[in-house]
């Protein structure tokens, strides 16, 4: 007699585990493989009890085009308790805020050149949204092998375009944070921010993130 979140309302892993098969970015229910969606996979993790690791269907993510590219749809990815995001299954894992893609790119690559995507046009970053928000106040989000591009927040005191967090910590392990960008009168943290959480580096490239004033 009423609405509510159906299927969505108790979240359990699926059978096959926390295994990402999909680069669509649907929330839908339907975590059957070749229809589990990243942001599907962070859900559940979010609600349920203890560290989690979500890892990536090597049959999908092969690499091969825009395969492995998860493209997000205009909302960041929001994670609230200690996870891996673990990407060494696949091949070349990307994870894009350029959710209409029409950003300019660097040659070769599916990583955001934000330089000249605003020399293109100005208004082309302005369907992006940041990549991923780690609001735990304990614990780490540690990425391996994955790279995080396409991130962007405006406005006043614009903060971590690719990845934001507060006192939890980041990890970053053979990862790219590259072509991401913040914008607005107190911006900081193009690529990434932490007000005060721990931020650990092995193998990783920071790299061509935008923070303008």
């Amino acid at each position: 007699g009423r609405i509510d979140m159906g299927a969505l309302e108790f979240l359990t892993a699926p059978p096959q585990g926390l295994v990402v098969s999909t680069t669509s970015d649907l929330v839908d229910g339907d975590f059957s493989v070749g229809q589990f969606s990243l942001r599907e996979a962070i859900i559940v993790a979010n609600n349920t009890a203890g560290a989690d690791t979500i890892t990536f269907d090597s049959s999908v993510f092969t690499g091969v085009g825009s395969a492995s590219v998860i493209r997000l749809s205009g909302t960041e990815l929001l994670v609230d308790e200690t996870l891996t995001i673990d990407g060494s299954a696949g091949i070349g894992v990307v994870i894009t805020a350029d959710s209409t893609n029409n950003d300019t790119l660097v040659s070769g690559t599916f990583i955001t050149d934000v330089a000249a995507s605003l020399a293109a046009d100005s208004t082309s970053l302005d369907d992006n949204s940041r990549v991923m928000n780690f609001t735990a106040t304990s614990g780490d989000l540690t990425l391996n092998r994955v790279t995080i591009t396409g991130g962007r927040t405006t406005g006043v005191s614009a903060r971590g375009g690719g990845i934001k967090t507060g006192t939890g910590g980041v990890k970053l392990t053979s990862s790219t944070i590259s072509g991401n960008s913040t914008s607005g009168s107190s911006a900081s943290g193009g690529g990434i921010y932490t007000s005060s959480g721990p931020l650990t580096l092995t193998g990783s490239t920071i790299s061509g993130n935008s923070s303008n004033r």
